[in-house]
């Protein structure tokens, strides 16, 4: 039986709204949904994360700022040094796997008791500002090793509208605080980080699929490490 080389009518869709070729469907729908759970995710536990603050004290957030801006200082050198060294396919998912899990731990520690509210509050607020500023840029460190440069120029606003609905979808979902409370979100939060997770991975299998097949795609076979040399350019 011949195979059909005809796009289907969905993937002509997208290929007439947003640019995407038939070929490259699947894995800049995985990328936008994987931003899409990004960004839920955060904007799940942000609101958590502000009424922290409120815990540890309205008038002494400056103190709260200052902490975060000394964490993100110390954390950073030892963020670079591991990025360097390990695979950014290997790295992604280890980054916001570690994120979900310390998530998951507030989430004990909240509903133990064992621990003074106000310190742990504290804490809280610390790490969520602080992993913030991490685990965008190295999505899109992600994107520029799946997709080819001109791939890039038509599929990264494609992408980035996932995160946007993500970034909207996930305030929506606040209102859940009144019935399952911050700790409720934390686990909606962790999950939604799981999912992220899995989806970097699929990811990483589509990437290795196109490279077999010979289709466009960044010809970096997954290997770039961040803060390595540049991205190879596409063959």
């Amino acid at each position: 039986m011949v195979k059909s080389d005809t796009p289907s009518g969905i993937s002509r869709l997208f290929k007439s709204l947003a640019g995407v070729e038939p070929t490259e469907l699947r894995p800049a729908l995985l990328a936008a949904l994987c931003f899409f759970f990004l960004f839920f995710s955060y904007a799940v536990i942000k609101p958590v994360r502000d009424a922290m603050g409120t815990v540890w004290g309205a008038k002494n957030l400056q103190e709260l700022f200052l902490a975060t801006f000394l964490l993100s200082f110390a954390i950073a050198p030892l963020y670079a040094g591991v990025a360097s060294r390990i695979k950014l396919s290997t790295f992604l998912p280890w980054v916001y796997g570690v994120v979900g899990v310390t998530i998951l731990v507030f989430f004990f520690l909240f509903s133990g008791g064992q621990f003074q509210e106000r310190w742990l509050a504290a804490a809280f607020f610390v790490w969520v500002s602080t992993f913030n500023l991490l685990i965008l840029s190295v999505f899109w460190s992600f994107m520029a090793d799946l997709f080819a440069r001109d791939q890039a120029k038509r599929l990264f606003g494609f992408i980035a509208a996932g995160g946007t609905a993500g970034n909207i979808l996930g305030p929506a979902v606040d209102f859940l605080a009144t019935r399952v409370g911050n700790n409720g979100l934390m686990l909606v939060s962790a999950g939604g980080f799981a999912v992220t997770v899995f989806l970097v991975i699929l990811l990483g299998r589509e990437k290795q699929r196109l490279l077999a097949e010979g289709a466009e795609v960044q010809h970096t076979k997954l290997n770039t490490r961040l803060g390595g040399k540049d991205f190879e350019s596409p063959a």
